[in-house]
């Protein structure tokens, strides 16, 4: 677990770019991977409470950005700007980053092939 805020944001960041990358898996077992995102909700949640105690503006911006500017969340592709420049810190990191996200995507598309493939053999 990350031992420092700048870690956990980090590890956010990546988190982040992972559970958006494309290609999305259809198969429920695929997509396991992009559960380990509500965990961050959870984390988030705690945050966001902490700095309205501290800086109850900043959390009311924070709580905008997340409404979206069309109230249907925050936008996927801004928020990819602001990791790369905020939380990356390099851009080879959030090369990296993404690089590791489509890898990742790209092997649960063809795990859900395969097993699609396998369910169409064996109700044949």
């Amino acid at each position: 677990m990350p031992d420092t805020a700048e870690t956990l944001l980090a590890n956010l960041g990546e988190t982040y770019v992972a559970s958006i990358s494309s290609p999305s898996p259809r198969h429920p077992a695929a997509m396991g991977w992009r559960a380990h995102t509500s965990t961050m909700a959870a984390g988030f949640t705690r945050a966001l409470h902490s700095l309205h105690q501290i800086a109850p503006d900043q959390a009311a911006d924070i709580a905008t950005w997340f409404a979206g500017p069309l109230d249907d969340g925050p936008d996927p592709e801004e928020h990819m700007d602001w990791v790369a420049e905020h939380i990356a810190a390099h851009p080879d990191t959030f090369q990296k980053w993404l690089a590791e996200g489509r890898t990742a995507a790209e092997r649960a598309q063809q795990f859900t092939a395969e097993w699609e493939r396998k369910q169409r053999e064996a109700s044949a």
